[in-house]
């Protein structure tokens, strides 16, 4: 996994209602957490499943993959979606750290 990049943010339309989704793709238990950031219109009504994390220390993190870069994800942020991940769908969420 590619250190030290940025994940890169588009800006959101707020003209066109957009919020930006986790793409949470397939693995298995033991494989690494690869994901990709997808902009959508709310006006469409695009399916996605919700995930706030505000628990844990912020300091404690776990690398996950956001766009092929190392993202440190909180701890619990990386357990839930280890836990939520499908082995063979990829799972489409809107995440919030809830602050």
């Amino acid at each position: 996994m590619p250190d030290g990049g940025q994940v890169d943010y588009h800006p959101l339309s707020s003209n066109e209602e957009q919020i930006r989704t986790l793409i949470l793709h397939a693995g298995k238990v033991h494989e690494p957490i690869r994901c990709s950031l997808r902009i959508v219109s709310l006006v469409e009504k695009p399916s996605y499943d919700a995930l706030s994390y505000v628990w844990g220390d912020a300091v404690v993190t776990k690398p996950i993959q956001v766009e092929g870069v190392r993202f440190d994800a909180t701890v619990n942020l990386e357990r839930a979606l280890r836990h939520l991940r499908d082995a063979s769908d990829d799972l489409t969420l809107w995440v919030d750290a809830g602050e």
